[in-house]
């Protein structure tokens, strides 16, 4: 069992990892038709990390990976933003049962006197987007939706407005 399997044990620490950004999920813990079911159901976005991940590497000006959305920032696809509160966090700990959080949450280690924790560098962020690798093919194709062309700029500025409110409100900045 993980440390943070059960609410009960999450809630301690007030979901601050939760709180800072979400989880990681491993292309082995997804078949494509669940990638594409949950990106739809715009609990889940495509990020990316910035440069190539690979060591000695400089191929990739970036690489994909799939984690949950932010809140205030579902139903975007693509969202490479850095930071914000994970979706399925609730005041009770994680909306998702343990066996369906991203690998990333389920590896998170306790810190030594509570908070915050330690991900474990084979279920960190550059490990997601080295694994996706093969896979980036695929998740470069998934179109997205309409509303994310970032082809129109007054829509692309909308959704950085949108992006810029959501972190105001969260740092505890007033508008």
């Amino acid at each position: 069992m993980g440390w943070n399997e059960t609410a009960a044990q999450c809630v301690i620490c007030k979901g601050v990892c939760c709180r800072a950004m979400p989880g990681v999920i491993f292309p082995d813990d997804v078949t494509p038709g669940q990638v594409k079911e949950m990106l739809a159901s715009g609990r889940y976005a495509i990020d990316w990390w910035e440069g190539d991940p690979r060591e000695g590497m400089d191929e990739l000006p970036q690489a994909e990976y799939l984690r949950p959305a932010i809140k205030g920032m579902e139903g975007w696809q693509r969202d490479p933003s850095w930071g914000g509160e994970c979706t399925f966090l609730t005041p009770t700990g994680c909306e998702l049962a343990y066996e369906n959080r991203p690998r990333e949450c389920r590896g998170l280690i306790p810190g030594v006197d509570g908070p915050p924790c330690f991900t474990p560098p084979a279920v960190s962020k550059k490990a997601a987007a080295i694994a996706w690798l093969p896979l980036r093919a695929f998740l470069l194709a998934l179109e997205p939706k309409e509303e994310q062309d970032t082809s129109d700029p007054a829509v692309y500025l909308r959704r950085l407005l949108d992006q810029i409110r959501v972190r105001r409100k969260q740092m505890g900045l007033t508008e």
